[in-house]
């Protein structure tokens, strides 16, 4: 693991990402009264993503040593695209901090507080944070909290992960013992058993479970083939009349 700074390309060579980037210049920011009441709310939603600048040896042996660890998860965020007019999703596997009551292989879950968060906060200094929890800004909007994270590093930081999925695949397969794509349809089957009784007990869903529940509308046979088909129906039924509605 090293120091977080930007030395990619991308990164350097897009002024959007560095004028973004100079508000850490002045690290007081994250001293300021906001951060204080907040109480750390994006810290209890979900933990930090890294990037690939993040760590020195992005090989198999490297980042196993940092996932064994233990306060790391592999994990996904699926990526939609569109092909002859028809929406399709593709993981993209990358690393961030462990969420609580979360294992290593952590691929399509509800999202949880982050496993580290303490009473007095983040036990990380600044230099010690995954980029992406150094690129949220906290800020006001409107007289409420509006951390803003900004997408565009989040977007070349998901490119930059796309050259890694190889490791990350053997990795996902040393500690499951089953190939990833096995290992994430178990994780759907299981996502969507949970949400289609939620669904059916009239559960009024958390922000969290619509998050999970949003990519399963668009998923093929590939991905949800473990899933009871009765559930999967209802979780796509549900999730449409979601998409209607907003």
């Amino acid at each position: 693991m090293k120091n977080n700074r930007f030395p990619s390309k991308e990164y350097l060579e897009n002024e959007k990402v560095m004028s973004f980037y100079r508000n850490f210049e002045d690290l007081s920011i994250f001293e300021k009264p906001y951060c204080r009441e907040c109480k750390d709310s994006c810290c209890k939603k979900c933990g930090c993503a890294y990037f690939i600048e993040d760590f020195e040896d992005l090989s198999f042996e490297g980042l196993k040593k940092e996932l064994d660890k233990e306060t790391i998860s592999i994990t996904s965020i699926f990526e939609k695209s569109y092909v002859k007019n028809r929406s399709i999703i593709n993981p993209i596997l990358f690393l961030r901090v462990r969420n609580r009551k979360r294992g290593i292989v952590d691929l399509f879950s509800e999202k949880t507080r982050c496993s580290l968060l303490t009473p007095d906060g983040c036990p990380y200094s600044f230099e010690e944070r995954p980029l992406g929890a150094i690129m949220l800004l906290p800020k006001y909007k409107n007289g409420k909290r509006a951390c803003e994270s900004l997408e565009l590093s989040n977007e070349i930081a998901l490119k930059n992960w796309k050259k890694h999925q190889d490791a990350l695949k053997k990795l996902v397969e040393y500690y499951t013992g089953k190939p990833m794509n096995e290992r994430l349809k178990e994780e759907i089957r299981d996502a969507i058993g949970r949400l289609a009784m939620s669904i059916r007990n009239n559960t009024e869903l958390q922000e969290r479970q619509l998050q999970v529940l949003e990519p399963i509308h668009y998923m093929s046979l590939e991905f949800t083939e473990y899933a009871n088909k009765n559930d999967l129906k209802l979780c796509k039924d549900f999730s449409l009349l979601l998409n209607l509605e907003r």
